[in-house]
């Protein structure tokens, strides 16, 4: 499919409306949230998560627990 202007940038507008009420929503739910989470391989839009405590970060191996990751496919790739 070929993308005019506008709809570019309706479907940019579109993704980061998307974003911001993912985030907007983890918030109330009482998670951090994130953009561009990386993981091996690829880059998470946005995640959810909670930070661990520092001892248990050691028994873990790291300092934050992912609760919900969201990738949105807006079709432009």
């Amino acid at each position: 499919m070929i993308w005019g202007k506008t709809e570019e940038t309706n479907l940019k507008q579109a993704t980061e409306n998307i974003l911001h009420t993912l985030e907007q929503i983890g918030h109330k739910l009482g998670y951090k949230c994130r953009r561009q989470w990386p993981i091996k391989g690829a880059i998470i839009d946005l995640v959810w998560y909670l930070p661990i405590m520092s001892s248990a970060s050691k028994i873990f191996g790291c300092k934050e627990l992912l609760i919900a990751g969201f990738e949105i496919e807006s079709g432009d790739r």
